[in-house]
């Protein structure tokens, strides 16, 4: 477990996007990230979220997060519901080692192209149009 100084203590979230470790309340680290990713793509995947509750109370969501066995889709490939259970396992060091660039080298992503969703997320920059509007 790392030490308290990498570590953040703040609630907050979209209730079917906590991770266990945010409810739990002993503080937590990148690894939610990876968590959140495992609840879009199940999400992305299946049209459902992992956890969720009917009555939309954000207490049964948690409890559902914390206690509910996790249940994916058997139509899912092999690989795919190999790495949704790892992004959505509830031991954080356990989710691709809490690493990005695991994320990034899984075989899931075998023919993605991160260089180009880099580079289009940063072709398209804020351009600042307050001298347009001022002008017009």
């Amino acid at each position: 477990m790392k030490d308290k100084a990498n570590r953040t203590f703040t609630f907050l979230g979209t209730p079917m996007f906590v991770a266990p470790e945010i409810i739990q309340g002993g503080g937590y680290d990148k690894n939610v990230d990876l968590w959140s990713i495992g609840v879009c793509m199940y999400r992305f995947l299946t049209g459902k979220y992992p956890f969720y509750s009917d009555s939309d109370d954000p207490k049964e969501i948690y409890e559902q997060i914390l206690k509910k066995e996790l249940k994916i889709p058997t139509h899912l490939d092999f690989e795919t519901q190999a790495l949704l259970r790892q992004l959505l396992s509830r031991q954080p060091e356990a989710r691709l080692g809490g690493s990005f660039q695991n994320l990034k080298n899984h075989e899931w992503f075998e023919d993605f192209d991160w260089v180009i969703l880099f580079l289009k997320f940063h072709a398209n920059k804020f351009v600042d149009r307050t001298n347009y509007i001022r002008k017009n």
